[in-house]
């Protein structure tokens, strides 16, 4: 990835700033739909002694879905204004505010995290992704998305980010960092950084208006992958 590491402060303030001058929620209270259904399909390897996190959480869009799991939630995200929303979930959920490509946590801590509409977010996602890896344990799951141009909102008040258009990155609204993936730039992405990928699917979803961000209904459709850190790791 060629973007500064002032280019990655400036995209975490805007977030930051977006959660702090939005009265309630941004996202809303409804999960999207695919987390609870890739979460019922591994339920049966999770116990109570797992360790889940809800990574980039923001104000715990998903928090309740891993709730509803057996083991021991955890929510983190580089926003303080964000995890501040969290705190509705009481001392359910152990809320770390760090950077996600530098988290407080140990090696091979996870048995499951999940990444939702984040990668596309991030100038250099490899770095989070490779920390990712580093705190799940061998044999742990990663539940993420990556959208492509098939997204609805992939033309809408982006600006692109550079001459060379063809790597996809734009601000939206002149503000907030997104890079949309074909399927062979997601893949390439998540396997350099040591995943194997479990599934690769499409799915869609309708959200409702965001407010201070999207202000309309709209549609998304991403690539949803669940990958896998090997139990071996290749030398």
């Amino acid at each position: 990835m060629t973007e500064s590491t002032g280019d990655t402060n400036a995209n975490k303030r805007a977030w930051d700033e977006l959660y702090r001058d939005t009265p309630g929620s941004v996202w809303g209270s409804q999960p999207i739909p695919f987390v609870a259904e890739f979460l019922a399909d591994i339920e049966s390897d999770l116990s109570s002694e797992s360790r889940l996190l809800d990574a980039a959480a923001g104000e715990g869009r998903h928090v309740p879905v891993l709730l509803r799991s057996p083991g021991i939630v955890f929510a983190c995200d580089a926003s303080s204004h964000a995890l501040e929303k969290i705190a509705q979930f009481n001392g359910s959920v152990q809320r770390h505010q760090c950077d996600l490509a530098e988290t407080p946590f140990a090696d091979d801590f996870f048995d499951f995290i999940s990444l939702i509409d984040t990668i596309e977010t991030l100038p250099n996602p490899d770095v989070s992704l490779d920390e990712m890896h580093r705190i799940l344990k061998p044999g742990g799951l990663l539940l993420c998305n990556i959208p492509g141009k098939e997204d609805n909102i992939a033309e809408v008040a982006m600006q692109p980010v550079g001459a060379n258009e063809a790597a996809a990155s734009y601000l939206y609204q002149g503000t907030y960092f997104y890079r949309f993936y074909e399927e062979t730039e997601a893949l390439s992405l998540v396997k350099s950084c040591g995943f194997e990928v479990q599934r690769n699917e499409i799915r869609h979803w309708e959200e409702e208006a965001h407010p201070g961000f999207r202000e309309y209904a709209h549609e998304h459709t991403s690539r949803v992958l669940l990958l896998r850190k090997p139990m071996t790791v290749s030398t």
